[in-house]
């Protein structure tokens, strides 16, 4: 159902409602964190990217931008460190696994929302994805946006912005902004190290600013309403011999795998 331009479709009205509900009601100018490009409310696909954005190199200007006490870049695989800051030169393949009745809300969720805004259609079949996956990192704002879309349909899988941001009281993490109708999902990922050069990227937390994933709805004047959801991710980056890396993310909530998805990337060739 239709309600206008300005509310959008009835599910996703719903949905901005609930955020606005039980979320927390915060100022743009305090929570910098949190302020992202917001989506259409008809389509969001890559409307919000402008008629023609500037290609951008990598995802990260400075992966040396994420060191803290407790995180060191320069342990990080060389391959690693060169894949987030020169992201355009790769390419990817994507295959994905759900638990049984993680797959039915997945699908649920994606027939409700994904479809129709083209945006975070997550592949639930495992070839789904076979054909292969389209990567392409843009600039937008002085921020780098990453789209991937399925390499036969050019539907979107993810379109999102990627920068470095700092909590207040947190270590430099990685956000990742989703826009959305009226808002946005933005993920806080923490770096830690991992074995013979690996890269964890976690979204566990529990105190709002904490990594996570969290809803927002702009509700004017600067302030937006802020809903912490329980869906935490663990991205593992594994270098593999000839310049080859392996991606293994899982989606888990309160404790539960909902999903793991595999991504094989690798240096493009000439003719790519």
């Amino acid at each position: 159902m239709w309600l206008g331009e300005r509310r959008g479709y009835a599910i996703d009205w719903f949905t901005q409602l609930w955020v606005r509900a039980t979320g927390r009601r915060v100022r743009l100018a305090e929570y910098r964190w949190l302020d992202a490009p917001i989506g259409a409310t008809r389509r969001v696909g890559v409307g919000w990217l402008g008629a023609e954005p500037p290609r951008a190199r990598g995802l990260l200007g400075s992966f040396d931008a994420l060191a803290s006490d407790t995180f060191d870049p320069s342990a990080v695989s060389d391959e690693v460190r060169r894949f987030y800051t020169e992201t355009s030169e790769y390419r990817m393949d994507l295959w994905a696994r759900w638990s049984f009745f993680a797959g039915l809300g997945a699908r649920a969720i994606r027939a409700m929302h994904a479809e129709h805004l083209d945006q975070l259609r997550v592949p639930i079949d495992v070839m789904e994805a076979a054909t292969g996956v389209t990567s392409d990192v843009f600039e937008v704002d002085g921020e780098s946006a990453w789209l991937r879309r399925y390499e036969d349909s050019h539907r979107v899988i993810y379109a999102g912005v990627y920068s470095v941001f700092r909590p207040e009281g947190q270590p430099p993490m990685v956000r990742v902004a989703f826009p959305l109708p009226n808002g946005n999902c933005i993920v806080l990922l923490r770096p830690e190290n991992g074995e013979d050069g690996a890269l964890k990227l976690v979204s566990r937390g529990r105190k709002f600013g904490e990594p996570g994933m969290y809803l927002t709805v702009v509700r004017g004047d600067g302030e937006v309403s802020a809903r912490r959801t329980p869906i935490a991710e663990l991205f593992t980056v594994l270098p593999r011999s000839g310049g080859e890396l392996r991606t293994d993310h899982v989606l888990s909530m309160y404790g539960y795998r909902l999903a793991h998805l595999h991504y094989r990337i690798e240096r493009k060739s000439a003719g790519d």
